[in-house]
């Protein structure tokens, strides 16, 4: 059975992982908007998934 989100697909960054990783960091966003956003660049589209905002202030809050 397949349980994973069919959105989901996994990519051999074949050496480009640490430097995505330290990009995200420098812009704070997540590397999988970053990745996402290069993408539906690369496609001509625009990004369609709106993306989630945490608002830090509720971060630890019960």
């Amino acid at each position: 059975m397949n349980t994973r989100h069919p959105d989901f697909i996994t990519v051999d960054m074949r050496g480009l992982k640490v430097a995505l990783v330290s990009c995200d960091k420098t812009r704070r966003e997540s590397v999988s908007v970053l990745v996402r956003r290069a993408v539906a660049r690369e496609l001509g589209q625009s990004e369609s998934v709106p993306q989630l905002v945490v608002d830090a202030g509720r971060l630890g809050a019960s």
